[in-house]
């Protein structure tokens, strides 16, 4: 099973007067994701599912090369931590998933599993190969990684 993690694109910061659930793309984090569609657009992704975050949604509202494909927003995803990857991954995946996420339980959860010490940063990527059949014998060390990119955009913000 190929399974697809991506970290949401380049966020404002932090604000008293936006809570921290509905901060938006900066205009970097727009520009990463107009060089992640066409990066991702050869991925064979059946399905995606992602965090209903602002900055999450608009990470994927922006990846036109995923329009069309079956996507469940939850609110699981929001801030999960590895404990909470551990429980949604084999719930919702699928051969060729997209998960779309946060950190720091994206990277936590992609280091458990693949055994090696993973950051993502925003708007970062990663291709792992599941060595299994069933999602519900999810384990630590049980995938292998495959690829990681994250687009290098010129930015002021």
């Amino acid at each position: 099973m190929n399974w697809y993690f991506l970290r949401h694109a380049k966020t404002e910061r932090p604000t008293p007067s936006v809570s921290d659930y509905n901060r938006k793309l900066t205009q970097k984090g727009i520009q990463q994701v107009e060089a992640l569609d066409a990066y991702l657009s050869p991925y064979p992704i059946d399905r995606v599912i992602c965090s209903s975050a602002l900055r999450t949604r608009q990470t994927h509202a922006g990846l036109h090369c995923l329009q069309g494909l079956e996507t469940r927003f939850t609110q699981d995803l929001y801030l999960a931590t590895l404990s909470q990857w551990k429980g949604i991954v084999p719930q919702h995946a699928c051969d060729h998933c997209l998960f779309i996420g946060h950190n720091d339980g994206i990277s936590d959860f992609l280091s458990w599993l693949t055994g090696e010490d993973l950051s993502l940063q925003t708007a970062g990527f990663i291709h792992v190969s599941f060595m299994g059949d069933d999602p519900l014998a999810l384990a630590q060390g049980t995938a292998v990684l495959r690829h990681r990119y994250r687009p290098q955009v010129m930015s002021e913000d």
